[in-house]
């Protein structure tokens, strides 16, 4: 069984990409996390994440100002993977993340675009996070990882779903990635995590 002892750092939420649910998607985090001691959550999104990103931005908004009203912290550590990366990142930037976020860990996510997207064009985020699009302009203008905040993206130069995977490197983020991993796989990888841990420390 895992640990259960107090917090060992900011308390951390956990961001699911396409699907929007929280569980089974973060199973193995959670139980790696709460393992490690840490103060843990995970979150459903509305929709399941294919509507527009920032109405799902907007629902982190709630979620964390919940966590930290209920634990007392005042920042809080955000980790998400696939299009969970897209959402925190909206979040911090625009709807007032940025003071209240000490560390941002992405796996898997595409911050530049995926051309795998126009296999799901159908959906507003997936319009929305093809290269060139207005809202990877919005949300990578000026400044990609802007507070101060600790950003570590996290992704694998063979994930099926990242077209192409240089697109994962983050500008001002501690960029890390492995090799013969796929996308979902990126939740499961003891690698991933390891590094998942270490930024969550910082």
């Amino acid at each position: 069984m895992p640990k259960t002892t107090k917090m060992k750092t900011y308390p951390v939420l956990l961001v699911p990409g396409t699907s929007g649910i929280a569980y089974p998607y973060w199973d193995k985090m959670m139980w790696r996390l709460a393992w490690d001691r840490f103060h843990a959550y995970a979150m459903n999104l509305p929709l399941f994440a294919v509507g527009d990103i920032k109405l799902s931005a907007e629902a982190v908004q709630k979620e964390v100002d919940r966590i930290l009203y209920e634990t007392g912290a005042n920042k809080i550590n955000l980790v998400g993977h696939s299009m969970g990366g897209y959402i925190i990142r909206y979040y911090i930037k625009y709807l007032g993340g940025i003071n209240k976020v000490h560390n941002c860990v992405t796996l898997g996510t595409p911050h530049h675009g995926t051309y795998s997207a126009y296999l799901a064009y159908v959906f507003t985020a997936m319009k929305q996070i093809v290269p060139g699009s207005e809202f990877l302009a919005e949300l990578n203008g000026d400044n990609e990882t802007p507070g101060d905040i600790n950003y570590t993206s996290l992704y694998s130069m063979t994930d099926e779903c990242c077209v192409p995977q240089t697109s994962c490197y983050l500008e001002g983020a501690d960029n890390k990635y492995v090799l013969l991993c796929g996308h979902l796989g990126l939740l499961l990888d003891y690698r991933i995590y390891k590094w998942t841990r270490e930024a969550l420390l910082k």
